[in-house]
């Protein structure tokens, strides 16, 4: 059996729980927030136009309001970038003749957050590596002390459509199916999303492999003050026993024929979430409402974050362009 279909049945075996991340998991540790899956989370956003526009400002807005979310509820954590992992924050939609909008995107985000978060918030370091295996990463995954890794597994809505009408897109296999659970069925998805799965999951799986349980991005939801998620566990033994030799590298994934799904169909394992607390069952639908009401709160408490971005971003889109037309 393949590799990637080893993972992804491994992937469908873990298992998973709801919690409040802070009042009945982590407490005040910290934990490590992957950047990727913060950008993948907010442009898969159908409300953020990056074509025919290009909402930079929108994006960055989001960015920080979900930090300040997490904030908000006194949450400890960093964020790490990944430079082998660029290529994962855009969404499976997007057309390859906007990749280097989303690209562009990242850059100015990581530029503005590491230029201007640490002058708010001290206590929220933004960390730059080239991948989550390199001996600067491990050293520095020792050293923060980090209780769990959050990150997104690659499991997107057919909602994250980039605002475009059903015309807009050319003919391309690198639409989602639409799946957003991450035990549904893997055999019919195209190959781009199999692609952006193991790469999440193969990350995914290297954490577990070092101990660390993993928080899903993609289903977190804020109830008042509460934080909630679902939590992947699995020992650690098990996980380094998945393959025979060493963990294959899916970072660098490109776009190729040779990844095909498994043919074979397996059953996933059918335990839903284990509900951590009594109505839990709706937990990860989050309403409009209350996101407008966050929204709200955000962008009141956020004015001292925006009173010199106009020209920062200038600066920087200016100067990130230069860099990638040259």
């Amino acid at each position: 059996m393949a590799d990637h279909q080893v993972l992804l049945k491994w992937y469908n075996s873990l298992y998973s729980r709801t919690v409040d991340l802070v009042g009945d998991y982590a407490g005040d540790e910290r934990f490590i927030l992957d950047g990727d899956s913060l950008l993948l989370h907010v442009f898969s956003d159908e409300k953020l136009d990056f074509y025919p526009g290009f909402q930079l400002l929108h994006a960055t807005y989001m960015v920080e309001a979900f930090l300040h979310s997490l904030l908000r509820r006194k949450c400890n954590f960093h964020v790490a970038f990944f430079s082998n992992n660029a290529h994962l924050c855009i969404p499976q939609s997007a057309p390859n003749t906007l990749h280097s909008r989303y690209r562009l995107a990242r850059e100015a985000i990581i530029q503005h957050l590491c230029h201007n978060l640490h002058r708010v918030v001290p206590s929220v370091g933004v960390r730059l590596f080239d991948g989550y295996q390199s001996l600067k990463f491990k050293d520095y995954l020792v050293s923060s002390g980090a209780y769990f890794f959050m990150c997104h597994d690659g499991a997107l809505s057919v909602r994250a459509n980039l605002n475009h009408a059903e015309g807009d897109l050319p003919d391309s296999n690198e639409l989602s199916d639409g799946q957003h659970d991450r035990w549904g069925d893997e055999n019919s998805m195209p190959v781009s999303e199999l692609q952006s799965k193991l790469g999440f999951r193969c990350m995914i799986h290297w954490f577990i492999c070092q101990s660390y349980n993993v928080a899903l991005v993609n289903t977190l939801e804020c109830r008042d003050t509460k934080i909630m998620a679902i939590i992947l566990e699995d020992s650690a033994q098990r996980a380094q026993k998945l393959f025979s030799t060493k963990s294959p590298d899916f970072e660098n994934i490109e776009d190729s024929q040779s990844l095909k799904e498994p043919k074979e169909e397996h059953t996933p394992r059918q335990e839903t979430v284990s509900e951590a607390l009594s109505g839990s069952k709706t937990q990860l639908a989050a309403t409009e409402g209350h996101t407008r009401k966050n929204s709200q709160e955000v962008h009141l408490q956020n004015l001292a974050w925006n009173s010199s971005r106009k020209l920062l971003y200038l600066t920087l889109i200016c100067r990130v362009a230069i860099t990638l037309w040259q």
